[in-house]
């Protein structure tokens, strides 16, 4: 928090705003019931636990400021304002509208969450204390922009010709053209990459003829020949498939630039006002480089993976070994080391800048930058062979050498020292918090890092993930782990009361989905962003999902698993039992990592028949 104590002794513009303000709001929300009272107030109890209880367990000095400077009755009507302002309009005066109907412009005008300009300036000082041209310079550094790149698609037509019914085609004609498309998009609290899947259409049919001609002949006979044709036309189009990362490299710049300027306890104590408007920020953990980040740092799968026919079987343990101890995922180290070596299949494994070994480390990064010479090169210098992937010399300065099979040396020439160094390199370069970062800290080339990533995502696609799960005597396996969140019946969100058709169960992000039976992938979506919102259309509310045909012991059931982060499967794909098919997420309509799962007897009805068909999950599949 920004240091008030001066603010206290001497009584500030803004804070005495703040009271009468809090006063106001406070006595309006009173006179509109106890219904929202009660809403208003729950919010306010668990705002304040959160913030004294985690700011006392995990900082400390935060919570003396806050004592010190502001006390905490001003905190508590700061809480006030920004949940009056957001949540409850109705307890407003025209004025304080009026001022709310600003924010909310100036937040729209840049593309961002009017709440975020509220919290931002909640900390600061009052609402009023900032004119337009300074509301819109801090939403103008936190409005998203994105990047563009062309991809090519192409289209192919033929034309057919019939002559009295017998018909032949000309050759295929073919065409190109450049689409410029987003590469990616830098938001305020996350960088969204997008892949491109490119497929052709149906063949379509168009510009068709038909016209007979008649001819006399000298005897007095007619002959008349039918002519027809038709050009035949398909294009390619494609589909976006976004990838998001949390990233708040844009909002700290925000908030850490003047009119603002703030510390990184700051930054804490925005997020902490603004989760009071009923939304969500991972400041904290993204700064302490603890944020769970969907599809990387999975470490370990409590199961069997079975790699794909394009990894050497001899490294694939290694991979996996490094990811259990590094939390960077095995594809991402097995992409790394085709893109370099082709799994140590070039000869020789030495660079012409000097990189060496399987994983291709430059001797000053393997041993460490701080070794004498290495200051001002590329990174390769002579190595005695005193000091050569010496343990020792690699731990004096500071070097991503591991000595991988613990044989006492640290090489890059030997698989499991140089596929522990990468794993390593990645981990200490912020795997965990930004896949993209660590790659690029690895080897500084964007192209580099779309290389590694389409490998990463074809190793991982091409792996079997089994889990040696017994069936119950239904014939089901469990589909993942957690806590139940909502139940198969009635609920009321929002206000609105609505039959729930699946069981709800929450648990990390990534968390392993496994298929519950064997069967046959009938519908999946995988377009939706990773991080929905409630009230999201995308996947139709379910986000990215799987739907799944089964036929157990002559009975045709399905499944529903919604709400993914991440999927690896396609529709078509025949999935065997406890294969994991995806990871658990938040996307679509959605306000926090789950499985949503939907048993149906026979094939799920669309729309509101879908009842018709649902069946209570408890009372079938394992929980």
């Amino acid at each position: 928090m920004v240091n008030h104590t001066q603010n206290q002794q001497q009584s500030s513009p803004a804070a005495d705003v703040a009271k009468r303000l809090g006063k106001k709001q406070l006595k309006k929300l009173l006179k509109k019931g106890a219904k929202i009272a009660v809403q208003f107030l729950k919010k306010l109890i668990l705002a304040l636990i959160k913030t004294v209880v985690g700011w006392v367990l995990a900082l400390g000095s935060p919570v003396l400021l806050v004592i010190a400077g502001i006390g905490v009755a001003l905190l508590i009507v700061y809480m006030i304002i920004s949940m009056a302002f957001s949540l409850f309009p109705e307890i407003l005066s025209d004025d304080e509208l009026a001022e709310r109907e600003r924010y909310i412009s100036i937040a729209n005008e840049y593309d961002i969450p009017f709440e975020l300009l509220i919290a931002g300036v909640q900390i600061q000082g009052s609402l009023s204390d900032y004119n337009d041209a300074q509301l819109q310079e801090i939403a103008s550094k936190l409005q998203p922009h994105s990047t563009y790149k062309n991809i090519t698609l192409h289209s192919e037509s033929y034309s057919v010709r019939c002559v009295n019914g017998n018909c032949t085609d000309s050759s295929v004609s073919k065409s190109s053209k450049e689409v410029p498309v987003v590469d990616y998009t830098e938001k305020w609290d996350r960088i969204v990459h997008y892949d491109y899947e490119i497929e052709y259409g149906a063949w379509n049919r168009t510009n068709s003829y038909s016209e007979t001609k008649c001819t006399q002949n000298k005897d007095g006979t007619e002959i008349c020949n039918e002519t027809s044709g038709y050009t035949m036309s398909r294009d390619e189009s494609y589909t976006q498939i976004p990838t998001e990362t949390l990233d708040y490299t844009k909002f700290e710049t925000a908030f850490q630039s003047p009119p603002f300027n703030y510390s990184t306890d700051d930054l804490y104590a925005v997020e902490v006002f603004y989760a009071l408007t009923d939304n969500w920020i991972e400041y904290k953990e993204w700064k302490n480089g603890t944020i769970s980040v969907p599809g990387s740092g999975s470490g370990s799968y409590d199961g069997t993976v079975i790699p794909g026919s394009s990894i050497p079987s001899e490294f694939f343990k290694v991979y996996m070994a490094a990811q259990a101890k590094y939390g960077v995922d095995w594809y991402y180290l097995a992409a790394i080391h085709f893109v370099e070596t082709r799994f140590s299949t070039i000869d020789p494994m030495v660079s012409y800048v000097g990189a060496e070994g399987h994983t291709q480390f430059m001797p000053c990064t393997w041993h460490g930058w701080g070794y004498p010479g290495c200051k001002g090169t590329i990174g390769y210098v002579n190595i005695p062979e005193k000091d050569k992937y010496k343990p020792e010399t690699v731990k004096k300065y500071n070097g991503y050498g591991v000595d991988g099979n613990n044989n006492g040396i640290v090489s890059p020439w030997e698989i499991e020292d140089a596929i522990f160094a990468t794993a390593n390199n990645l981990a200490k370069n912020g795997y965990s918090k930004n896949i993209d970062n660590a790659i690029f800290a690895y080897n500084h080339s964007q192209t580099y890092i779309k290389q590694v990533k389409a490998y990463a995502k074809q190793f991982k696609e091409e792996a079997s993930y089994i889990n040696d799960a017994t069936p119950n005597s239904l014939g089901f396996v469990q589909a993942t782990t957690g806590k139940i969140s909502s139940r198969f019946e009635n609920r009321t969100i929002g206000g609105n009361t609505a039959f729930h058709l699946g069981l709800d169960i929450a648990n990390n992000s990534g968390t392993p989905i496994r298929a519950v039976a064997s069967g046959t992938v009938r519908s999946t979506n995988n377009t939706c962003p990773q991080i929905g919102g409630y009230g999201s259309l995308c996947g139709g509310g379910w986000g990215n999902y799987i739907i799944i045909t089964h036929n157990i012991n002559g009975q045709v059931y399905e499944t529903v698993y919604a709400h993914l982060s991440s999927l690896n499967v396609k529709k078509g794909q025949t999935v065997q039992q406890s294969a994991v098919i995806g990871g658990m997420g938040t996307s679509g309509s959605s306000t926090g990592n789950h499985l949503h799962l939907e048993l149906h007897k026979g094939i799920r009805k669309s729309g509101t028949a879908a009842v018709q068909t649902a069946l209570n999950p408890e009372l079938y599949v394992p929980i």
